[in-house]
C-alpha cells in the first residue's frame, strides 16, 4: 500500500512537470522550432529515447525539467545557431514570448481544469465551521492577548459564510481570506442556529492579531473536527480488543440509544460532549468503515486523552479557580484535590467533567467533595456550585483548570478508571506521602516504555516559591533554534524548569558562576549538572535570589503546571523531614478501556448546479493566485508589521512530497489532485517572477530587447543571470534546509 501512495506521488509531481515542459514543447513545435531534447528531471540523463529529431529524457534529478531547443542557450555568451529557419534564435519575438510563456500557461490551465473536475465531482473541503476557539495568543514580547475570534464572539458550531464579503465555501477560504486581509479590519457572516449574523455586531470590523506559534496573523480559529477516529490508545502494556474501535473507522452513533450522529449534523466535539457521561464505562459504538460497512464495536471507554493518567490512578488536582466562577464563589481554590463528585469518586480529569455535565443535565447543583491541605493536614471541605455556560467553548463549566497530580503530598490513594485498584496502592504508596515525580522508562531512547516510576518521600513538607507572570515565563522559556540550526547540530535550549524540575540541590549555589547545583535521577543513574541561573537578573534577581538559597537535599518538584493556593504560577519546594527516606517504586498501570480521538476530515463540497461548478474553480484558482501573491511580500515584512514567518510556512521538495503522501494516506486521491493542482499553481506564479534562469526572466529580458531592438550586452546579461542562478540555488538549499530541519526537529 505504501509502496502504491508513493507511485501515485511521484506521478502527481511528475505530472505537474510533464504539463509544464509540454506547454514548451508544444508551442515550440507550433512554431517550427527544433526540440532537440524533452527532458523530465534535471542532471544526469537515466534513461533516453529519440524519436524523430528530438530526445526523449528522464533526469536524475526530480526537481524540474526542461525542453533544449535549437538557438537557446541558458548561458550567456554561448554560441547558438541563429541561421537555421527552425532555430529559436530567429524566431519572431511573439513566437519566442509564446514558446517561454506555454509552460506556466499550461500550469495553469492543468491546474484550472482539476479544479473543475473537482467542481462536478466534489471538492475535498474542511467545512467552514468552527470547532474552537482560542481565547488568547502569545504576541510578540511573550504577553498574552486576546484572538480577535474571541474578542467578536465567534463560537463553536459557527458557520462561516463570508469574509469581508467574499463567500467562503471551506476552511481553507477562511485562513487564506484573512491573511490576505491582514491589514484590514475582518468582518465576518455566519449562521448560527439558522440564523445569519455580523460579527463584530458594530463598526468597521476587528484587525487581526499575530499568532506567534504560527509565525503569522490569524483570526484565532480551530476547523471542527469530523466523525473519524484519528488513533486510539491503550494504557502502555495493556491489549487492545479486537473489538474496539479502530483508527480510520467513524462513530456514527451509540449502541442502545438514540445518539445517532448525522455527519451534516454533528461535529466531533459535539460527539466527545455525548460520549463524556460513558468515560470509566463499557459502551457500544455503531461505527462505519471507509467502505460504508458497519459494524458495533466494544470497548470501556477513557476519555479523549490522558490515558496514562487516568491508568496510574493520579488524584485530580485543582490548579487554578477563574475569578467570578461558580467554583470560586462556591469557596474552591487552587491546590485542592476532588475526591467526590455527587458522592462519586474522581479518577480521571475527564470523568470530572462527565460528572458536572451530569449534575446539570439534571438541572440541580454539582455538589463536590475537596481535600485541602491546611496547618499540616488534609481536611475535607465539601461545597455546591450552580455549572455556567461558556459561549466559547460551548459547553458548561465551574470554572476550574485541573491536571492529574503527578506532585505533592497524596491525600488519599483513588481507585483507577472503571477499576476497583490503586497502582499507587499496589507500589506501597501511603495516603500522606510526597510523590516527587513520575518518570517514564524507555528501553531505549525513542524506543518503547519499560516501566514506568514514582519517587516518593516518606514525610516532608511542601512550600510554593511564588512567581509573577515575567518571572514564570522566563523560567519556562526555552530557545528553539531555527530548522536549518538543526543541521549544523545545535539543538534547542531547554528552559530553567526542565532542568530543575525533578531534581534535588546537591550542594551549595556559587555565588560567582551564579550556578545551583542540581542531581537528577534517570532510572537507576544519577547525573549531575550545575543549572545557570544568570537570565534571572533584573527585575528578576529576587527569584534567582530565593532559588540560590535552596538547600542542600531540598527538591524541585517535576511539574509544569504547580500553582500556589492563590492559583498563580509557581514551583514546589520540597523538604525533608528528618530521618525521611526517597525510594523509587514501579507502578503498574491499569486497564482502563482505550482513548481515542477525533480527526480533521474533508467532505466534497456539493454545487447546486452546473454554473456553480465554474465559480469554484474560479474562486479556488483566484484564491490561490491572489493569495498567494498576498502573501509573499509578506514573508520579507517584519513580524511587527504582520510579517509570515518564512522558516514556518515554506517547504520544499521534501515536504511537498511529504505533504501529498499524507493527503493520499488520510483524505483519499481527490484530495492529493486538488493539492496538485495547487503545485501547478504555485509554479505558474513562481516561474513568471522577474528572476532571470526562470521564464520570468528570460520574457523581461526578451521584452526589453524588443523595445530596445537591440539585444542586451552579453556581459549585464550573464551578471543578471548569476544573481537569478545565486538566488534560485540559495531558496532551494534554504527550503530543502528547512525540510531536513523539520526532520531532524
Amino acid at each position: 500500500m505504501l509502496g502504491l501512495v508513493v507511485f501515485l506521488v511521484v506521478l502527481a509531481i511528475g505530472f505537474v512537470i510533464f504539463v509544464h515542459e509540454l506547454g514548451h514543447f508544444l508551442f515550440a513545435k507550433w512554431a517550427g522550432v527544433k526540440v532537440e531534447r524533452f527532458s523530465i528531471g534535471m542532471g544526469p540523463v537515466i534513461w533516453s529515447k529519440k524519436v524523430g529529431e528530438t530526445e526523449y529524457a528522464i533526469s536524475l534529478l526530480p526537481v524540474g525539467g526542461y525542453v533544449a531547443m535549437l538557438g537557446q542557450s541558458e548561458v550567456p555568451g554561448e554560441v547558438v545557431d541563429t541561421e537555421s529557419e527552425n532555430s529559436f534564435a530567429v524566431k519572431h519575438p511573439a513566437w519566442r514570448a509564446a514558446i517561454l510563456s506555454a509552460g506556466v500557461l499550461f500550469n495553469l490551465i492543468s491546474s484550472y481544469i482539476i479544479l473543475l473536475a473537482l467542481a462536478f465531482y466534489g471538492t475535498p473541503i474542511n467545512e467552514p465551521v468552527v470547532g474552537h476557539v482560542v481565547k488568547e495568543f502569545r504576541a510578540v514580547d511573550d504577553s498574552l492577548v486576546l484572538s480577535p475570534a474571541y474578542e467578536v464572539g465567534l463560537r463553536p458550531g459557527d458557520r462561516i459564510l463570508t469574509v469581508n464579503g467574499v463567500k467562503i465555501r471551506s476552511f481553507n477560504d477562511v485562513v487564506m481570506n484573512t491573511i490576505s486581509s491582514a491589514d484590514d479590519p475582518i468582518v465576518l457572516e455566519v449562521e448560527r442556529d439558522g440564523a445569519t449574523l455580523r460579527l463584530p455586531k458594530t463598526g468597521t470590523g476587528v484587525l487581526l492579531r499575530r499568532d506567534e506559534n504560527q509565525g503569522r496573523p490569524a483570526l484565532g480559529i480551530l476547523p471542527a473536527v469530523g466523525l473519524k477516529i484519528g488513533r486510539v490508545v491503550a494504557a502502555h502494556g495493556v491489549e487492545m480488543s479486537a473489538d474496539a474501535p479502530k483508527a480510520g473507522e467513524r462513530v456514527i452513533g451509540i449502541e442502545g440509544s438514540n445518539e445517532n450522529f448525522d455527519e451534516l449534523r454533528f461535529t466531533g466535539q459535539q460527539a466527545e460532549e455525548r460520549l463524556l457521561p460513558f468515560i470509566g464505562k463499557d459502551v457500544g459504538l455503531r461505527m462505519q468503515a471507509s467502505d460504508g460497512t458497519e459494524r458495533v464495536a466494544s470497548c470501556r471507554y477513557a476519555g479523549m486523552s490522558a490515558i496514562t493518567d487516568a491508568a496510574l490512578g493520579l488524584p485530580v488536582r485543582i490548579d487554578h479557580v477563574a475569578k467570578g466562577s461558580p467554583a470560586a464563589v462556591a469557596g474552591m481554590q487552587a491546590g485542592d484535590v476532588v475526591e467526590q463528585i455527587d458522592g462519586q469518586a474522581v479518577a480521571h480529569v475527564e470523568q470530572l467533567r462527565a460528572l458536572v455535565r451530569a449534575s446539570v443535565a439534571e438541572k440541580r447543583s454539582v455538589q463536590i467533595g475537596v481535600m485541602r491541605y491546611e496547618n499540616g493536614i488534609w481536611a475535607r471541605k465539601d461545597m455546591a456550585m450552580q455549572a455556567d455556560y461558556d459561549e466559547s467553548i460551548g459547553r458548561m463549566v465551574i470554572g476550574v483548570r485541573m491536571s492529574a497530580m503527578r506532585v505533592g503530598s497524596v491525600p488519599f490513594l483513588p481507585k483507577t478508571l472503571g477499576t476497583d485498584v490503586s497502582p499507587l496502592e499496589q507500589a506501597g504508596i501511603k495516603a500522606g506521602e510526597i510523590i516527587i515525580g513520575i518518570d517514564t522508562i524507555y528501553k531505549e531512547e525513542g524506543t518503547e516504555i519499560e516501566r514506568i516510576e514514582a519517587r516518593v518521600l516518606s514525610a516532608g513538607t511542601i512550600r510554593s516559591l511564588s512567581c509573577n507572570k515575567t518571572a514564570w515565563d522566563e523560567l519556562t522559556r526555552s530557545r528553539k533554534v531555527h530548522p536549518i540550526s538543526r543541521l549544523v547540530g545545535m539543538k534547542n535550549t531547554p528552559s530553567i524548569v526542565s532542568k530543575l524540575a525533578g531534581g534535588r540541590v546537591s550542594g551549595t549555589a556559587d555565588s560567582a558562576l551564579i550556578t545551583l547545583p542540581i542531581e537528577k535521577m534517570t532510572g537507576a543513574q544519577a547525573d549531575s549538572v550545575d543549572v545557570s541561573l544568570e537570565r534571572l537578573g533584573g527585575t528578576l534577581m529576587p527569584y534567582r535570589e530565593q532559588l540560590m538559597a535552596l538547600k542542600q537535599n531540598e527538591w524541585i518538584a517535576d511539574s509544569y503546571s504547580w500553582t500556589d493556593k492563590t492559583g498563580g504560577n509557581a514551583l514546589a519546594i520540597i523538604t525533608p523531614a528528618v530521618d525521611a527516606t526517597v525510594r523509587t517504586v514501579s507502578l503498574r498501570v491499569q486497564d482502563v478501556g482505550v482513548a481515542f480521538g477525533f480527526t480533521y476530515e474533508e467532505r466534497p463540497y456539493q454545487i447546486s448546479d452546473w454554473t456553480e461548478a465554474f465559480s469554484v474553480a474560479n474562486a479556488e484558482t483566484g484564491s490561490l493566485i491572489g493569495g498567494t501573491l498576498k502573501i509573499i511580500p509578506r514573508l520579507f515584512q517584519p513580524a511587527s508589521s504582520g510579517g509570515i514567518d518564512a522558516s514556518s510556512s515554506l517547504s520544499g521538495p521534501i515536504g511537498i512530497f511529504s505533504m501529498m503522501m499524507s493527503q493520499l494516506q488520510e483524505n483519499g486521491f481527490a484530495s492529493m489532485l486538488k493539492f496538485t493542482a495547487l503545485i501547478g499553481v504555485n509554479l505558474f506564479l513562481i516561474n513568471l517572477m522577474p528572476i532571470p534562469m526562470v521564464d520570468g526572466g528570460q520574457l523581461l529580458f526578451l521584452g526589453v530587447e524588443t523595445i530596445l531592438r537591440r539585444p542586451i550586452p552579453e556581459r549585464l546579461k550573464l551578471f543578471l543571470n548569476n544573481i537569478g542562478f545565486i538566488a534560485i540555488i540559495a531558496l532551494m538549499l534554504f527550503v530543502v534546509a528547512l525540510d531536513i530541519g523539520r526532520q531532524i526537529g
